[in-house]
């Protein structure tokens, strides 16, 4: 007996190009989508660029710019989706933090 299962299409994570900031308010919105795989999906994010996605959880994020970044430069984030068969994608973003004090 043969069964025919459905293609699935490849795990995509996506955020966006740059996000830029100023120092009020110093909590920031970040979110990140995810299509393809299996849902449901984890998310997890690097928000300090040291390669562990431990700093926060969740498609929708409240980042406290103040004590992450250096002021006035590019700073890296990183985000990654894990579907429901262990599926990993990963998409980065450049941030830039002014500091206008």
């Amino acid at each position: 007996m043969y069964i025919s299962l459905p293609a699935m299409d490849e795990l995509t994570a996506e955020l966006g190009e740059e996000v830029f900031f100023t120092r009020e308010p110093s909590y920031f919105p970040l979110w990140g989508i995810a299509y393809g795989g299996i849902p449901p999906y984890n998310y997890s994010w690097d928000l300090d660029n040291d390669s562990d996605f431990t700093d926060a959880y969740g498609d929708f994020i409240l980042a406290d710019g103040t004590s992450l970044w250096i002021p006035d430069t590019y700073n890296s984030i990183g985000f990654r989706v894990t579907d429901s068969i262990g599926q990993v994608a990963f998409d980065t973003a450049k941030t830039y933090y002014m500091d206008q004090t």
